[in-house]
Formats: structure tokens, sequence, C-alpha cells
């Protein structure tokens, strides 16, 4: 009988046999921390969505405040013009929110215009921003910013027509 083919088949066997084994024990030993990390990713997304969500809609109120200047509500800040009538109300709102971004440095620092326009009969207000607003969601060393530049439209109730918002 030839039997020159048997050592080398006994040696593939073997050989599988201790690749079979090892892939046995690296599967054994993986953790599995794909989970707790998408978790976090997620935590970081909803983080910035909310913090754009928080910022636009404050923006929105005091812009809405400032057009129809209730006396009760702001007393004498209802006698300044429109764009100072917005900053305090707005500035008032700062609730020192970690990750708000420059929105309330960018009113501080008066770099937004809110104006009156006249559209035939109907009275418009726009409200823009100069630069770039952005929010940050932070978590254990990773971070989201988004930048957007805000342009808001808003009618002679101060009811909010349109929102541009243009993600850099």
């Amino acid at each position: 009988m030839n039997r020159r083919g048997d050592v080398p088949t006994l040696l593939i066997f073997g050989v599988a046999l201790v690749f079979s084994i090892a892939a046995l024990i690296a599967m054994y030993g993986f953790l599995g921390g794909f989970g707790e990390k998408s978790k976090e990713f997620n935590d970081l997304s909803l983080g910035v969505n909310f913090l754009e969500n928080y910022v636009v809609k404050q923006v929105e109120i005091s812009g809405k405040g400032a057009i129809n200047c209730d006396k009760e509500i702001y007393g004498e800040i209802c006698n300044k013009r429109l764009e100072e009538r917005f900053k305090e109300i707005l500035l008032e709102k700062d609730i020192g929110l970690e990750g708000k971004g420059n929105i309330f440095g960018e009113i501080r620092n008066d770099k937004f215009s809110f104006v009156k326009k006249i559209d035939g009969n109907k009275e418009r207000y726009s409200l823009k921003f100069d630069n770039l607003i952005f929010v940050k969601s932070e978590i254990e060393g990773n971070e989201i910013v988004r930048d957007f530049s805000l342009v808001l439209e808003f009618d002679d109730k101060g009811e909010l027509r349109e929102i541009s918002k243009v993600y850099k």
C-alpha cells in the first residue's frame, strides 16, 4: 500500500483543530463592547439635536416676545428698540446650559440684526445672526459640534413664518 498521503492529511486535520481552538478562545475572550459605544454615539447625537432645537426655540420665543412686548411681563424693556428688547428678553433666558454654544455670546456682542420690513401692507420681521451658531455635545472625550447659520422670519403678530438653517 502507498501511505505517502497519510502524514500531510493528518497534519491538515491537526492544523485545522489548532485554528478552531484558537478561534473559540478568541470568541470567548471578546467582551462585545460595541453596544456601549453605540449607545454613547446615540447619546451624542441626541444631545446635539436637543441643544440645536433648544437654541432655536429660545430665539423664536424671545423674538415673539420682543415683537408683542407685554408691559405686564417685561415692564420697561418694552420702551426700547426691537433689537434691545430681543437682546434683554433672550439674555434673561440664559440658564447656563452646557453645550449651548455661542448663541448668548453672539447676542451679548450684538452680532445679529432684527429688523422690521414693510411688505405691501404687511409688516414682517427678520432676525439674522451675523456669524455661524454652534452647539456642542460631549461625552467621555467624544464630541459632536454642529455649526449652522440661522435666519428667522416673523409676521406682524410675532408668529414664526419661516426658519432658515444652513449647516456648515
